[in-house]
């Protein structure tokens, strides 16, 4: 058993960084709000959330606006109120929207929508004209796909709940010839009994109807713990072999597989309660990082398998870490922000080369109980710089001095900046948002 009420010797009191959060709340659920999953592409977020009432919620913002503004629109995309819902993930392919649900009830849901938003014309192929369609791309998949909206279109069946999900695409659905393209959008299901399971589907268009067909092609284990699987985190590519998976689990231990073919990876073991929350934004660097119940965030270097890997930190956070993302940080590598069960954000920036060495820089209240989940998303907008440029004439007659001011003003465009926004759930059943700037 842990001892929670002492700190453990590695960590340190630091003060609390007050500042006032130009957080917003992007939605509301009846209930606690659980899992949260956000997609972008060069104009909208998509940000998904679930909720213990059962339902899926879906809420559409501006990637343009600066800063972030209400949402345009707030829907329920499912409910079913017998079965709470635990966990949400998404991907995306061009304007093409993929989501996954699951939870208590008997199948993981699958949905396809758009980013498009208007009226839909079908599309017209006549036979003489097969032969172009090839040559014409990108060009008809945004009248194709306004009519999609977001509907669900498959169920797959589990036989135990399910804590956690991820995905992954492979493909695309929008370039390719007569009989359309494929899409495969790996998922991978975490569940009560310990096993992780790989979902792979197969969405094709139809080019004459305009319409996309989902189809389950494939399933496999992917890996399994001793006990509940309640963190997922994905990295790579399926279509260069280099797709992983990690989890976290209630026997206190990391692993992270090849999302492929099963194989064990790593092996982290230290964390002396459950583990809630696991990412591989660092993975690039050899770096994996969990969280869970015994309030420590652990940052480890990949070991060659299947030789446990080696713990670098172990940063305290107070309270029970929820959620783990990374942020722009220093030279050294990516600031980590922490979600935490007294529902502020904590932020940690690595001080050496060795990711050894991490100083807490901030921490702020988001939420007014506990964090459940966390997103981190990067926004690109394209920015207006404005020129004024004043020209003084002076001209005498006599005693009298008169001077004209001309301005003229240039709008140029500037280059695109990036802003990172964090997405966070709690139960106080709100998803808010709040921009990285704001964790000074």
């Amino acid at each position: 058993q842990v001892d929670f009420t002492r700190k453990p010797p590695f960590s340190r009191v630091f003060p609390e960084v007050f500042c006032v959060l130009r957080e917003m709340e992007v939605d509301r659920h009846e209930d606690y709000a659980t899992n949260v999953a956000v997609v972008s592409d060069d104009t909208n977020l998509r940000v998904f959330s679930t909720g213990v009432e059962g339902s899926l919620r879906q809420s559409t913002q501006l990637c343009s606006q600066q800063p972030p503004q209400q949402p345009q629109r707030s829907v329920e995309l499912l409910r079913d109120a017998r079965f709470p819902l635990n966990a949400v993930c998404g991907a995306v392919d061009g304007p093409l929207n993929v989501w996954c649900t699951g939870g208590m009830g008997p199948a993981i849901r699958v949905g396809l929508s758009s980013f498009t938003v208007g009226t839909h014309t079908p599309m017209r192929v006549d036979e003489e004209d097969e032969e172009d369609e090839e040559d014409q791309g990108e060009a008809d998949i945004t009248t194709t796909l306004v009519s999609t909206g977001p509907r669900e279109v498959l169920q797959l069946p589990v036989t135990h709940i399910v804590l956690a999900l991820a995905c992954a695409t492979e493909g695309t659905a929008q370039k390719g010839k007569k009989k359309g393209a494929l899409l495969k959008v790996h998922v991978f299901a975490g569940t009560l009994s310990g096993v992780i399971t790989r979902y792979t589907l197969a969405i094709q268009k139809d080019r004459k109807l305009g319409t996309f067909n989902c189809t389950l092609a494939h399933s496999a284990v992917c890996g399994t713990h001793l006990s509940n699987v309640r963190a997922l985190s994905v990295r790579g590519s399926a279509a260069q072999g280099n797709l992983v998976v990690a989890s976290g689990s209630d026997d206190g231990l990391v692993k992270v597989w090849e999302g492929l073919t099963g194989n064990n990876k790593h092996i982290c073991e230290g964390h002396q309660n459950d583990v809630l929350a696991v990412s591989l934004d660092l993975y690039d660097k050899g770096i994996i990082l969990s969280g869970g119940k015994d309030c420590v965030m652990r940052v480890w270097k990949a070991g060659i398998a299947p030789v446990a890997s080696d713990c670098l930190a172990a940063l305290f956070n107070d309270s029970v870490v929820r959620g783990i993302g990374t942020i722009k940080g220093t030279s050294f590598g990516r600031d980590i922000v922490v979600g935490c069960g007294d529902g502020r954000l904590r932020r940690w920036r690595q001080e050496d080369d060795t990711a050894k060495l991490w100083r807490l820089c901030s921490v702020v209240r988001v939420h007014s109980t506990s964090i459940t989940s966390l997103a981190v998303v990067t926004t690109r907008r394209a920015t207006t710089t404005t020129t004024t440029t004043t020209t003084t004439t002076t001209t005498q007659h006599k005693d009298l001095s008169t001077s004209d001011n001309n301005s003229n003003s240039n709008n140029n465009d500037g280059e695109e900046t990036e802003e990172e926004l964090i997405y966070t759930t709690s139960t106080d059943h709100t998803v808010k948002v709040t921009p990285a700037t704001q964790l000074l």
